[in-house]
């Protein structure tokens, strides 16, 4: 009876979080979650009270991996940098830097940052550029307090950046390599504007 109930619970919990992911929170329902988890309504209401309820036992889990690698950038601000002189060094320090970045290629990371409105999360999605905008400046051994109009150019870039990796999680969701495709689209992308800051 155990594995049957963790069993439902594993459904329920896929099938809501593709829904997040493809419809974000406002428009996903619980009707469809059940649809896609192949069973009614009132039996999702078993586990869970309430959409809120459902998308939060996803998504907290997600947002503390987020906090914890926000804490491991907040720290490499913290230390000198040299940058390399190199473009093959510069290239191996901008790999090290992304490697660490776990949540970054994540799928649930990108259901949270795709929630919307009335998620809780509107923000998410700023928040990690505006991280990522601070790690790159360090990185190339700038300050992270760079005010505007010197700022504008990275921080739309790493916004823009944020956004297209959210639709290639949504695009290869089922796809085994996820997580080394976000990589590699998150590596280009920052090694070029990295070394046009250098």
């Amino acid at each position: 009876m155990q594995v049957k109930k963790q069993s439902a619970l594993s459904d329920i919990v896929n099938a809501a979080r593709e829904e997040f992911l493809v419809r974000g929170y406002r428009d996903a329902s619980m009707r469809l979650i059940a649809a896609a988890a192949g069973m009614s309504a009132g039996n999702i209401y078993k586990y869970f009270r309430s959409k809120r309820d459902l998308f939060l036992y996803i998504a907290e889990p997600q947002e503390e991996r987020l906090r914890s690698m926000y804490r491991r950038l907040e720290a490499a601000e913290s230390k000198p940098f040299t940058v390399p002189s190199g473009t093959a060094e510069l290239s191996d320090a901008v790999y090290k830097w992304a490697a660490a970045l776990d949540a970054l290629y994540s799928l649930d990371t990108y259901m949270l940052l795709g929630a919307g409105e009335g998620s809780g999360y509107e923000q998410a999605q700023e928040e990690l550029a505006e991280r990522l905008t601070r790690g790159v400046l360090s990185l190339c051994g700038r300050s992270v307090d760079v005010k505007p109009p010197v700022r504008y150019p990275l921080d739309y870039f790493m916004l823009r950046l944020v956004c297209e990796l959210r639709l290639t999680a949504v695009r290869y969701r089922t796809s085994g390599s996820l997580r080394s495709i976000l990589r590699n689209q998150f590596l280009a992308s920052v090694l070029g504007f990295v070394v046009a800051l250098s």
